[in-house]
């Protein structure tokens, strides 16, 4: 098991808004690429298997080391285009998929203590609504709003573990 770190990674707005203004450059690069295939369309034109890809590879790899052996009706230029541009859009994806991978550690470990500071502060609203004389003001409110967060099914109370 991974040990969280002493302090959680930030991610400043300042950042947000580099990486903001990076994924847009990225956008306007891709979006003339863009083509929205309709449901009917996907189905049709579907995905290749693994298989399938490992004929093209094949292929690609004769008419790359033996070009005499290809067939002279394709046109080898378009062809070698194609294998590049999917290539290209592969790398994007596992650039993409990377970026998600960085993000979402470093996010669960914020998330989960942000969840564990907001039942401290149900216990306390707890705490202050019903055990201190009264409830002090906007406190009942306050516990009867997070309350219901912690309602089971059948309408009994959960106590969050702090």
């Amino acid at each position: 098991m991974a040990q969280i770190p002493v302090t959680l990674p930030k991610l400043t707005d300042a950042e947000l808004t580099t990486i903001r203004t990076n994924i847009n450059a990225i956008k306007a690069i891709l979006t003339p690429k863009f083509v929205n295939l309709e449901p009917d369309d996907r189905q049709r034109f579907g995905s290749i298997n693994e298989k399938n890809k490992l004929v093209i590879n094949k292929v690609k790899d004769y008419r790359d080391n033996m070009p005499s052996l290809s067939n002279p009706d394709i046109d080898w230029t378009a062809f070698a285009e194609k294998s590049t541009t999917r290539k290209n859009f592969m790398l994007v994806i596992d650039m993409i998929n990377e970026l998600n991978e960085l993000c979402n550690d470093p996010r669960t470990l914020v998330d989960y203590s942000l969840y564990g500071d907001a039942r401290k502060d149900y216990k306390f609203t707890k705490y202050k609504a019903e055990d201190d004389g009264g409830g002090a003001a906007g406190f009942e409110a306050k516990y009867e709003a997070l309350h219901e967060f912690y309602l089971n099914e059948d309408g009994s109370s959960e106590t969050p573990k702090a």
